[in-house]
């Protein structure tokens, strides 16, 4: 049997560019997107959890691992200082 995750084998795998979700009638709604194209995704919100719990745990792994810590890029909607620095603006 194929190993579904293995890149080279199995369905065509997709690199995602993108992804939007949010939580409609207590489902939560993924959306991944490529270049024109978008796959979207519904999952109960107990499956939401179990896959981030997943994904966290993974990415521990590959940090713990090799020593390199993967950079927390944030979400769209979260606020993010600028790096910008303007000359003679003191920084707080």
């Amino acid at each position: 049997m194929n190993d579904p995750l293995d890149p080279g084998k199995g369905p065509k795998k997709v690199y995602v560019e993108r992804f939007y979700c949010r939580v409609m009638d207590g489902l939560h709604v993924i959306s991944f997107g490529s270049g024109e194209e978008e796959a979207r995704f519904v999952m109960t919100l107990p499956g939401s959890k179990a896959l981030a719990r997943a994904l966290a745990k993974q990415v521990q792994k590959i940090e713990d691992k090799t020593g390199t810590k993967v950079p927390d890029l944030g979400l769209s909607d979260e606020p993010m200082l600028s790096p910008i620095k303007i000359d003679g603006a003191e920084d707080k």
